[in-house]
């Protein structure tokens, strides 16, 4: 479908959730602009609505055959998401698709955060003087790894990844079962990194 088809799909499913303030973000395209549609294994579309000028009011919603979900800050609604898509998690490479999905797309849109694959994805402050010194680079770069996958048991995988959370970088385990459920834990790697504030 096209933009427009999918603005309407959505805003229409917001609606009927009681959504009213996003759905009408959803139809309008002066207030958000759409970010890609992507497709998660087992056929979830997430897409991501970016408000001006209030990026705290972006949103993603996911689509399932025509349902309409409201993912952003809200995990269970991925999971339900992901039951409802058909999905039956069977390799590492699927569940750590799963585990990024649900990280980028239940976040809080108050606090900037990203799915790291090593230092070099951090935004530093670059104005002079602010910038991370080469000892904190050297000690990241140790730490920070693209997501790693363990088969934890029958139907159950457990995904590492690092995340960049406001100015704290992150470690989070996140456990993915067959169906696409996931539940998550976090550890703290460092605070108060010298990067710019941002949505």
């Amino acid at each position: 479908m096209d933009q427009n088809e999918l603005r309407l799909v959505v805003a229409a499913g917001l609606k009927s959730a009681g959504q009213a303030d996003r759905a009408e973000l959803a139809a309008s395209p002066v207030s958000t602009m759409l970010g890609p549609a992507r497709e998660l294994p087992g056929g979830a579309v997430v897409i991501l609505f970016e408000a001006f000028p209030h990026p705290n009011a972006s949103f993603y919603a996911g689509l399932v055959a025509g349902r309409v979900y409201y993912l952003t800050g809200r995990p269970k609604a991925f999971g339900d998401m992901m039951r409802a898509s058909g999905l039956h998690v069977a390799q590492e490479r699927t569940a750590a698709e799963i585990a990024r999905g649900y990280v980028e797309t239940t976040r809080t849109m108050d606090t900037f955060t990203t799915v790291l694959d090593s230092v070099d994805d951090i935004g530093w402050d670059t104005r002079p003087g602010d910038g991370p010194t080469p000892a904190l680079v050297a000690s990241l770069r140790e730490s920070v790894r693209p997501p790693t996958v363990t088969a934890v048991g029958p139907g159950r995988y457990e995904v590492s990844l690092f995340v960049l959370h406001g100015t704290a970088a992150e470690r989070r385990v996140l456990s993915v079962s067959t169906d696409g459920a996931v539940t998550e834990r976090t550890e703290q790697v460092v605070s108060d990194l010298p990067v710019p504030f941002s949505f």
